[in-house]
This record gives C-alpha cells, sequence and structure tokens, in this order.
C-alpha cells in the first residue's frame, strides 16, 4: 500500500482490513475508465468541483470523498443528465446519472447498480458509431459506452455518538459537535464498451475494479443553533434578531482507484484506470432564523416552518488540489469555489478549475431551488455551467434533481 495511504486509512484501520494490496501506479495514458472521471454532482460543478470536504447540504459529493456518506440521513436519490458534446457536434455524448444512498445515526451507504443490477447508474453514452472494413464498406452500427457499478460505505465519529438525538447531552456529546472525524471506501466496478465482441479489432469490451477511499476531518468551535453557544448571555441576547450562529472548518483527502486497477479489454489490451489524489478544506458560517419569527411560528404550529428555513443565510467556501495519473501528466489540478444559500431555498454558485493539463483555467456557475421540511426530506433542482477539457472553447449545461427522506425523522416524531 502506498504511503498516502497508510495516511488516509490508518485511523480508520481498527475497522476496514484491506484485502487489496496497492501497487505503485505509473502515469500512463488511463484511455479506460473515462466515466471516472466525471463528478456525477451538479452541486460540484457549480462551485469549480471543490467539494472533497464539504461536509454540509442535501446533496455532499461523496464521488470526491467517500467520507462524506457518513453524513448521510435518510434515503436519498439523485439524479443527473449532462450532453457532453457542442450543440453543433453530430456527436452525442451523453453523462446520465441515477445514485442511490441510505444513512442512519452515523453510517451512510451508497449503492448504483451494485449489488442490485439496475438499480442506480452511472452511464457515459458515446451514442452511434459504424463499422467498416478496410474497403470502407459499412459493417453495422453499434453503441459505444462506459458504465460503474458502485457500493460505498461511510462513517461519522460524531454523528455515532449523537445517534437520533441532536439534544444528547454529555462530554462526548459536547466533544462529537465540536469536531468529528469520518471515512469511508467506494468499491467501482467498471465496464466498458468500446465495440461488440464482433469488431473486437476496435476495441472490444472490457471491465475493471477500482477502490476509493477517503477522510473527513470537521472542526465547529462556535456552534449556537444547534446548540447552546459559549457565550450564553451574549447568544441570547442575539437570538431573537438572528437566531445564532455556526462556524465550520473541514479539511479531507480522498484516493480514487488506489488500488490500480486496469480495464481489461476483450482483444488482449489493457488500460489503467484513472487514479487522483485530492486534498481539500472548507468552512461555513451560518447565521440561524430569527428567535422572534421563530417563536411566532411555533405559537402558530408552523414551528417545522422555521426549522425549515433554519439556518436563514449560509455561506460555504471551498479549496481542493488534485493530483492525478492522467494522460501521461500529473499536473496538479486547482479547484475553488463558494455558495450562497438563503433560507435552504435559493442556492447560488461560483467556482474556478485550473486544470493545465486539460487546457482549462476558467470560471464555473450555478444555482439550486429546493424546499426542506425540516428533518424530515427535501427535494432540490440543480443547474450548472462548467467548462470541460472535451469541450473546448465552449462549456456544458448540467441539470439535475435530489429527493431526500428520513423515515426515523418521521417516525421519532410520531412516537412523540
Amino acid at each position: 500500500m502506498r504511503p498516502r495511504l497508510r495516511v488516509i486509512f490508518g485511523l480508520a484501520g481498527a475497522l476496514f482490513l484491506f484485502l487489496f494490496p496497492a501497487q505503485p501506479s505509473c502515469a500512463q495514458n488511463s484511455g479506460g475508465a473515462q466515466v471516472l472521471q466525471l463528478d456525477p454532482s451538479i452541486r460540484a460543478s457549480g462551485m469549480g468541483h471543490a467539494s472533497g470536504a464539504v461536509f454540509w447540504g442535501l446533496d455532499r459529493d461523496h464521488w470526491a470523498n467517500p467520507a462524506l456518506l457518513g453524513y448521510e440521513r435518510g434515503i436519498r436519490f439523485e439524479h443527473g443528465r449532462t450532453k457532453l458534446s457542442p450543440d453543433n457536434s453530430e456527436l452525442e455524448y451523453t453523462f446520465a446519472t441515477d445514485r442511490i444512498t441510505f444513512g442512519a445515526r452515523g453510517v451512510g451507504i451508497f449503492l448504483t447498480g451494485f449489488p442490485v443490477d439496475g438499480v442506480g447508474r452511472t452511464r457515459l453514452d458515446y451514442g452511434e458509431s459504424t463499422a467498416t472494413d478496410e474497403s470502407g464498406v459499412e459493417l453495422g452500427t453499434f453503441d459505444s459506452w462506459e458504465s460503474t457499478q458502485s457500493a460505498g460505505i461511510g462513517v461519522s465519529l460524531s454523528e455515532l455518538i449523537l445517534g437520533s438525538s441532536p439534544t444528547r447531552s454529555g462530554l462526548a456529546a459536547r466533544l462529537a459537535r465540536a469536531g468529528d472525524l469520518a471515512f469511508g471506501l467506494t468499491l467501482n466496478r467498471v465496464s466498458v464498451q468500446l465495440a461488440p465482441l464482433e469488431f473486437s479489432d476496435l476495441g472490444g469490451t472490457g471491465k475493471g475494479t477500482g477502490l476509493d477511499g477517503g477522510v473527513v476531518l470537521r472542526l465547529t468551535p462556535y456552534d449556537s443553533i444547534d446548540s447552546l453557544g459559549w457565550f450564553r448571555p451574549v447568544d441570547g441576547w442575539l437570538d431573537p434578531i438572528c437566531g445564532g450562529f455556526r462556524f465550520d472548518a473541514s479539511a479531507g483527502c480522498s484516493d480514487l482507484s488506489f488500488n490500480s486497477s486496469k480495464i481489461k479489454f476483450s482483444n488482449g489490451d489493457s488500460d489503467p484506470m484513472p487514479s487522483y489524489y485530492r486534498l481539500s478544506a472548507a468552512a461555513r458560517l451560518a447565521m440561524g432564523f430569527p428567535g422572534i419569527g421563530r417563536d411566532w411560528l411555533r405559537d402558530q404550529g408552523a414551528g417545522l416552518l422555521a426549522r425549515a428555513l433554519t439556518p436563514l443565510i449560509q455561506f460555504g467556501a471551498a479549496w481542493d488540489r488534485t493530483k492525478g495519473m492522467v494522460f501521461e501528466d500529473e499536473t496538479p489540478i486547482y479547484d475553488r469555489g463558494w455558495e450562497l444559500t438563503v433560507a435552504n431555498i435559493y442556492s447560488i454558485r461560483r467556482g474556478h478549475i485550473n486544470d493545465p493539463a486539460g487546457g482549462i483555467n476558467d470560471n464555473s456557475s450555478g444555482w439550486g431551488l429546493g424546499i426542506r421540511l425540516g428533518e424530515y426530506g427535501g427535494f432540490r433542482y440543480d443547474e450548472a455551467t462548467m467548462p470541460l477539457k472535451w469541450v473546448r472553447g465552449e462549456k456544458v449545461c448540467r441539470k439535475g434533481w435530489t429527493a431526500q427522506i428520513d423515515p426515523l425523522a418521521i417516525w421519532r416524531d410520531l412516537r412523540r
């Protein structure tokens, strides 16, 4: 196992035993598994792909860091579809995703087509191609595509301690609110069809299996929204006006395809899977719902509305540095972005991607519109416009939506 992986998983070694020894990667052309180079998250695309340490929000990007699965609650379904080819092109490249996550009390699980085939998908479709012989005679048409079947797990230590009761008291609970360590692991089974078996000289089909891992460290030096702050007299004075404040800082590292797997094709060729090592940092500042309005809504029997709109204002910023083994170039990629969310309803996002090897030094943007029903669930629609190295000189528009429901939260309140 590479030294950097010992750093990532050393803290989680008591829970995960890896039976797949990793071999040193070499910088080769990662022609196979292009699907692993596309981030499924529309939200992250609007923030310049800086998402490896962004642990808050309805749609955390566990593709960037599997440790973010530890913050999942309830059942979440995420759908996205993106056209990757220019509008004036005859090609029709599309990237479609349907991802499902389950989470409760600090443990999150991610399933996409594995172990149950057809439940979720991550598919890169190259469209229809025509095969010809040496004389140019058409032999037939076929579809080329890549897909990923994935399964992952993440654990958050603070969520394990707090369980289903965010108001739990005691030293352990106070420490859990002040900081957290989360880690995760994802298995990806990649299938590639460049051409059917009868056209195996064009590449044929290929398969490979990769492992991703990651860790996230969160620190919350001050929080008077979800719990009592450190300066209670000041908090009591400010609560009617702003409902409290919360500040978080987080850092993460993740490793994509750390087991140095390869895509093995039916014609005997093989390509290494893309391998990335990502360092991430993020910070968030949030303001609660004013106590005057919160108490009035509660008296009117609409306390759920106040919880749904909390935090009233939230601003987060993120920075990622990614170094990969792709296209014989290990030049780091620097991503940064920010997100401003008002009343848990409307979000505006901006980002910047600096990828020298991919020829990108450009901005991204995005927005989201949704509704939360307190802890019970929510729905969000997102769009993003971002540069892509496959489409030089143009930006692609990404669209998707996310739905989430937490049956445990609903059941807990029904029992009261």
